[in-house]
């Protein structure tokens, strides 16, 4: 017996190794199912990506993280939902059946530039709207994660699913449209994708810009505002359209209402305006007219409204100027600033001078340089003391090395240094606020008009704003303006692309490495490492 059992016994040890390897195999494959099961569940609920790119074209900027941490610690701030109105497969698989506008494009290219030429055009720039597209598909999913899941998006395809699509058009929604809503519908805004990428002007080829970021973040910054301001543009004066136009959309990028109105028409400001914007006149205002500022302003006696005036270079407004110089003690002279030394001076010319922002309880780039074009001279007239009911601040000086010139003279050529004039007063100013105080005994609180003059509307155009973060225009006047007009928002959205505008299109590819790693490279080698077990055990 004791023979025959040890005869038995290696077939039987054979039979349980190849239980055993068997059992192993099912073990790995099963481990590999429930492993890619749970990457894909996961992929869904994070960015589980390494952004490898030389730009870091698919990783948020320092502020968009900002913005969205801020969203999610805020107990304010409810849920916000961003529905994109295609299927998602034209993130994941670039199929645009659900976004036909790519096909028109080709079609218009074509059309525009011949068969050849009309093809390699749609083709360079369907290359560079995927990387666009990717950035944005990125940025969804750590917007949520960020923000701790109170930022969610959907994504519906408008053809395919008419019936959830018709529950949001009285939004006017099309394919390709993103809309951005809070909790309780009061906020929405919108963009389309094609508005993510924009053709770069100044470049000598055919370069393409993303906006992405800058457009998800301004979005997100007003739908979330707790209390909204609303800034009306007052109109009908021959006002600089570019200085409105750049004005009104940067305002709107950090969470203000914008309206417009044409006070040559109508006499009746909306009750909910919070301040009013004159963007460089160029006619003067009516008698009339300047009693409705002031009587706005005056708000029955309970203040709380402002006011901002930005100057044309040339224009003559005895009224305007004269209201705000007496009421408020900033003049406005026809004096343009003209700085004599060269180290001061934007491409060596004299009526383009630096300036510096002053130190302000607003300010959070005091004694940064501002660039400020064709600038009307200011004088303060009132005490820059606190403790006065009136009282007003610079926002920007110049060097002690500035002088003076009206146009006029400059017109008559006299633009050599010793024609200049030396200022009545220094150092010259060539933006400043005026805070009128009045105290409320019934609400034992102060009431507050602040009134803020630029003497330079080509310093407030985007193309001077977007310059190089050496110049500080947008500090020089978010910061005034979100201070004195009490303007929240979670962080302030420059004109600048947030992280960078011209990504690196040809070489922006990114590698999902743990996605990679957890769903190829570790079950590949599960595979192996079972297949040699089983070999080996096989042999025994």
């Amino acid at each position: 017996m004791n023979e025959q059992n040890k005869q038995k016994h290696p077939s039987s040890r054979k039979a349980h190794l190849r239980v055993m390897a068997i059992l192993s195999i099912v073990v790995v494959v099963v481990g590999i199912v429930a492993l890619n099961i749970g990457m894909d569940v996961l992929e869904k609920q994070m960015p589980i990506a390494v952004d490898l790119t030389s730009d870091s074209t698919f990783t948020m900027s320092d502020n968009s993280v900002t913005l969205a941490k801020g969203i999610g610690q805020n107990e304010q701030i409810g849920n916000t939902e961003i529905v994109v109105f295609v299927n998602e497969k034209l993130f994941t698989n670039n199929d645009y059946t659900s976004y036909p506008m790519m096909y028109e494009l080709k079609e218009v290219a074509i059309q525009s530039a011949g068969t050849a030429d009309g093809q390699q055009m749609y083709n360079r720039l369907l290359e560079s709207f995927e990387t666009v597209l990717d950035q944005f598909y990125y940025m969804l999913k750590q917007y949520q994660v960020e923000s701790g899941g109170k930022i969610t998006h959907r994504f519906i395809d408008v053809d395919a699913n008419p019936a959830l699509a018709a529950a949001y058009q009285e939004y006017e929604i099309g394919a390709g449209t993103v809309l951005f809503l809070n909790e309780d519908g009061t906020r929405s805004q919108k963009f389309e994708l094609l508005n993510m990428i924009s053709l770069d002007q100044q470049a000598s080829t055919t370069e393409y810009n993303s906006d992405a970021e800058r457009l998800v973040a301004s979005c997100l910054n007003l739908v979330t505002a707790v209390d909204s301001k609303k800034a009306t543009f007052l109109l009908g004066h021959g006002e600089d359209d570019t200085l409105v136009n750049t004005l009104q959309q940067f305002l709107v990028n950090n969470a203000c209402d914008v309206a417009a109105l044409d006070i040559t028409a109508s006499k009746t400001p909306e009750e909910d305006t919070d301040v009013f914007v004159i963007a460089a006149p160029t006619v003067d205002y009516s008698a009339e007219e300047i009693a409705l500022l002031r009587k706005w302003l005056e708000n029955d006696g309970k203040r709380g409204r402002d006011l901002l005036v930005v100057t044309d270079p040339s224009a003559k407004l005895p009224s305007l100027y004269e209201m705000v110089g007496d009421e408020y003690g900033i003049v406005v002279t026809d004096d343009l600033v003209c700085e004599t030394d060269s180290a001061n001076l934007y491409n060596n010319n004299t009526l383009y001078p630096y300036g510096t922002i002053e130190s302000t309880e607003h300010a959070s780039a005091a004694g940064q340089r501002v660039l400020m074009p064709m600038t009307r001279a200011l004088k303060l007239t009132v005490t820059s003391s606190t403790e006065a009911a009136l009282y007003a601040k610079p926002i920007v000086t110049f060097a002690d090395t500035t002088k003076v010139q009206t146009l006029a003279d400059l017109a008559a050529g006299k633009v050599q240094i010793e024609d200049y004039k030396t200022p009545e007063t220094t150092p010259v100013v060539g933006a400043a606020y005026t805070t009128v105080r009045q105290y409320d005994n019934d609400t034992k609180q102060w009431l507050n008009t602040d009134v803020m003059v630029f003497g330079s509307s080509v310093a407030l155009y985007q193309n001077t704003m977007s310059l190089p973060s050496a110049v500080n225009n947008e500090a020089a006047f978010l910061d005034t303006f979100r201070g004195l007009s009490d303007l929240e928002s979670v962080i302030s959205i420059s004109s600048r692309s947030l992280a960078k505008d011209t990504i690196d299109f040809g070489n922006s590819s990114t590698q999902n490495t743990l996605s990679i790693v957890f769903m190829w490279v570790l079950p590949l080698l599960m595979v192996v490492i079972g297949t040699v077990v089983f070999i080996r055990r096989r042999s025994l």
